[in-house]
């Protein structure tokens, strides 16, 4: 963005787009309890009970539930695509199991997971270790670097032609 200053001088300025940014829906589902404590210890109980609950994990696993339903499978799964050290498991986990609540069936792999055991059927659905894979929830693979060599951009480019549904 160009961005043009009273005194007419111009600077560039970078602007992120994120048109899906989930990341900490999990964890922050658990804010509204941290704030009812802290309200409570401050002795503003009448306030502590104000606190609206508020669960964006439920959100996004609805999200991501429709698009499994949409499927139309009920043996497919929700595939994680993580990282290698997982930083922000506690985080997947809470979206983790409000599938679980729904009976849909999750598992987590690393793009080299995916590039060895992955594969497209003739029908064109994503299998990874014998599994059909419904919708791919990218929780990795943001950054150039994700992508630490051609196998990895590979297993990742050559499954977009499959019917399972990437976020």
């Amino acid at each position: 963005m160009l961005d043009q200053r009273e005194d007419e001088t111009s600077s560039l300025k970078q602007i992120e787009i994120n048109t899906i940014a989930a990341s900490f829906g999990g964890l922050s589902s658990r804010t509204p309890d941290v704030h009812r404590h802290v309200l409570k210890v401050a002795g503003r109980l009448e306030d502590s009970q104000r606190i609206l609950d508020n669960n964006p994990a439920a959100g996004l696993a609805r999200g991501l539930a429709k698009a499994w339903e949409l499927y139309g499978s009920e043996r497919a799964v929700v595939m994680f695509l993580v990282e290698e050290a997982q930083r922000n498991i506690f985080d997947h986990r809470y979206i983790e199991s409000e599938l679980w609540k729904r009976n849909i069936p999750t598992i987590r792999k690393r793009f080299d997971d995916v590039y060895k055991t992955g594969s497209l059927d003739l029908e064109k659905r994503l299998i990874v270790d014998g599994k059909v894979v419904a919708v791919v929830y990218f929780r990795n693979g943001y950054m150039p670097q994700n992508y630490t060599n051609e196998q990895v951009f590979y297993s990742v480019s050559s499954r977009r032609g499959s019917f399972a549904e990437f976020d």
